[in-house]
């Protein structure tokens, strides 16, 4: 798994959660959610800058979070943190590859 998987899988779980917070009416779940990311690929793509994706795994996480945000009343706003500025995630991604399942 690549950093991009991990960061596009990342954030479908994260968007799947926040539905399922709405969902059971948490009060906190409403407006704008901000999305800070080191995968440019990821971001980009969000933002429309991106057209193409060439793994599949990649392109259907991508595409579960499109299709999360394009259902929910809150939108977000993403943001490119250059991995140099982002060690600890990068940390974290890197043993989240190494875990089980």
């Amino acid at each position: 798994m690549t950093n991009n998987e991990a960061e596009a899988g990342a954030l479908h779980l994260a968007l799947q959660r926040l539905e399922q917070l709405e969902r059971a009416g948490h009060p906190q779940v409403c407006g704008n959610v901000r999305v800070f990311g080191d995968s440019q690929l990821v971001i980009k793509w969000h933002l429309g800058l991106f057209r193409k994706v060439s793994k599949a795994s990649l392109y259907q996480s991508i595409m579960g979070s499109k299709d999360i945000i394009k259902h929910h009343r809150w939108r977000p706003t993403f943001r490119n943190i250059p991995r140099a500025l982002n060690c600890a995630t990068d940390d974290m991604c890197r043993r989240s590859r190494s875990l089980p399942g």
